[in-house]
């Protein structure tokens, strides 16, 4: 784990990163750390998305990015969706 945290917290323009575990926050960092509330949100976002296809083909999706004016939200979930990274960039 600690390899992984190192790689996310040198990744160009991330101001904070988050590792959650079957919906529990078990590591984060920079500007997302010990958010709970954003980290239930987010489990929250990933379930109601999680059932939907959203190619012509019905390819399962394991990335989502979230825009908003000011930040960006990298979301990357593994294939089962127990594991979750969250990075977030300034703009």
């Amino acid at each position: 784990m600690v390899n992984e945290v190192n790689v996310l917290s040198k990744i160009p323009g991330a101001t904070g990163y988050m590792i959650i575990n079957d919906g529990e926050l078990i590591r984060s960092g920079g500007d997302l750390e010990g958010n709970l509330y954003k980290a239930d949100i987010i489990m929250k976002l990933l379930s109601t998305c999680s059932g939907h296809h959203l190619t012509a083909i019905n390819e399962k999706w394991n990335c989502l990015t979230i825009e908003f004016e000011n930040a960006l939200y990298g979301i990357t979930v593994s294939s089962s969706m127990k594991n979750t990274v969250v990075i977030k960039k300034n703009r």
